[in-house]
């Protein structure tokens, strides 16, 4: 199992190759529109700031909208990849673009839930940290 960023230029040199991409064993799963890292605040805190938590959201989209539209800006970012090559730029690009997640949709929520139920299901509740997911853990509100 190897993190995303790398996979190009390894796969590239010819020495490996890719077996699947979990956003495949995702879908398969019935659960595509699980985000794959979510940063979260706390609901006291968003209620008491508000102005920061959309201020962050909307700042995390411009950031998302420029890698998604402006293919020169991938240079600069997969520069502390070690990444400099042309060809392992754009395949870096062209792999990271279709798992960028700009806002949750209506179905974000249930699939959380899915995502949650497999991994209980495989792990058990000890490395999850809890044996189900608390009430109130998610809210569009701040989008």
């Amino acid at each position: 199992m190897m993190y995303g960023d790398y996979t190009p230029e390894m796969v590239a040199g010819g020495k490996y190759r890719l077996l699947s991409l979990i956003k495949d064993y995702v879908e398969q799963l019935g659960i595509p529109d699980a985000p794959y890292s979510v940063l979260a605040a706390r609901m006291d805190y968003a209620a008491q700031h508000a102005q920061n938590v959309k201020a962050f959201l909307a700042a995390y989209r411009e950031a998302v909208g420029i890698l998604m539209s402006d293919d020169a800006v991938w240079v600069e970012e997969s520069k502390p990849l070690n990444i400099i090559d042309p060809g392992m730029v754009a395949k870096l690009r062209e792999q990271t673009r279709p798992l960028f997640v700009p806002k949750f949709g209506p179905d974000t929520e249930a699939d959380i839930h899915k995502t949650f139920d497999v991994l209980l299901k495989t792990s058990g509740p000890s490395p999850l940290g809890m044996a189900q997911l608390p009430d109130g853990f998610l809210t569009l509100e701040y989008q």
